[in-house]
């Protein structure tokens, strides 16, 4: 009859998956959102010989030898009611079957990837008539669907972990800042969120960017002493607005470009870069156009530490909103103040305050 292909391969992948968000499985598919168990599982036993499966634990299907199943463990899930049990593509309930080289119990947090009826069952599945719906039921009655289960291990290090980050952020607290930590299930992805406090500000400054890298490098450090090696990070940031950016230093060409192509994605949003035709840059030949920076935080239109610190050299093309458009600029050849379609200018931005900053630890 042969047997399933790949099965210790898939559950391999699997499992590397939970500890992996980014690893891309050449066969274990499955979504990369943790599902908890919420029904009680029972476990069933291995009465074989070599304490391997008897023979008929299932119905006949490529999983049944003994010898094969010998380091898996299967559990029976008991749902609280007809409800809860998992359908089938034709909107059936059918009992279903964990199998697994774990130890499951409710609560766990697991990746599921459901084998296919069709190579654990050919032979009988074959023998349905399509489109004989009784046929279909009673079938699926007394074949249960067979769902490969990985769990995620050591998830009481994730609040340990988002503790002791908690911990280290404490100093920021002193200069007015909220720190939050998330640690991603999967254990490959650390975030801290920070805000200003109630009536305070979060400006830009040297001494606002000793302390950001001074506490990532501790956190990178105690990561490291937690096993958790290889971890990067980078400082995003988003802009409070209303902050409008003139100028294409550094990588802000590269996201001018990546700005105009969302905006030809998304037509109907405002766009985030605007290009005035009719109006040029002193002596430049160039058109005058404005990048909404308050916009730049996701996706590939991210603003990182380089690309504020030219958004904080006051002469590198900033500019503030008018009263009622955005017309005027401000460029580094030239500062001047104009008045265009007859909007009143107003003063130049003069500081890079912030909504929020995140830390990103990755690997």
């Amino acid at each position: 009859m042969g047997s399933y292909p790949h099965l210790n391969f898939r559950w391999d992948e699997l499992k590397r998956k939970t500890t992996d968000s980014h690893f891309n499985s050449l066969v274990a598919s499955g979504s990369n959102i943790p599902q908890e168990i919420t029904s009680d599982l029972f476990k069933m036993e291995k009465t074989g010989a070599n304490g391997a499966y008897t023979p008929n634990i299932l119905p006949d299907n490529k999983l049944k030898y003994g010898m094969f199943l010998r380091n898996w463990n299967l559990y029976v899930l008991r749902p609280k009611s007809t409800e809860d049990l998992e359908k089938s593509e034709g909107g059936m309930k059918r009992q279903v079957i964990y199998l697994t080289k774990d130890e499951l119990k409710k609560g766990d947090k697991i990746k599921g990837d459901r084998l296919s009826d069709h190579e654990i069952y050919p032979e009988v599945f074959k023998s349905l008539k399509r489109g004989a719906l009784q046929g279909q039921r009673e079938w699926e009655h007394e074949h249960p669907m067979i769902i490969m289960v990985a769990k995620y291990d050591n998830l009481d290090k994730i609040k340990n972990v988002e503790e002791t980050v908690d911990e280290i952020c404490i100093e920021l607290g002193d200069s007015h800042m909220k720190a939050v930590p998330h640690f991603d299930i999967h254990q490959d992805y650390l975030s801290i969120m920070i805000k200003p406090e109630d009536k305070y500000k979060l400006i830009f400054s040297d001494e606002l960017l000793f302390q950001l890298t001074e506490v990532s490098e501790r956190i990178i450090d105690y990561l490291k002493i937690e096993k958790y090696k290889g971890f990067k990070y980078k400082i995003e940031y988003k802009v409070k607005g209303p902050f409008y950016y003139y100028g294409n230093e550094g990588r802000f060409k590269e996201l001018i470009e990546k700005a105009e192509k969302y905006d030809r994605d998304y037509r109907g949003e405002s766009p985030i870069y605007k290009r005035y035709a009719s109006k040029e840059l002193p002596g430049s030949g160039k058109r005058v156009g404005n990048i909404d920076v308050n916009r730049l935080t996701s996706g590939n239109l991210k603003l990182f530490t380089d690309d504020i610190k030219i958004l904080n050299q006051h002469d590198s093309g900033l500019a503030s909103t008018p009263r009622s458009r955005d017309h005027l600029y401000n460029c580094s050849t030239q500062r001047m103040r104009d008045t265009w379609d007859g909007v009143q200018p107003t003063f130049d931005i003069k500081e890079v305050e912030f909504e929020w900053i995140k830390i990103v630890f990755t690997k």
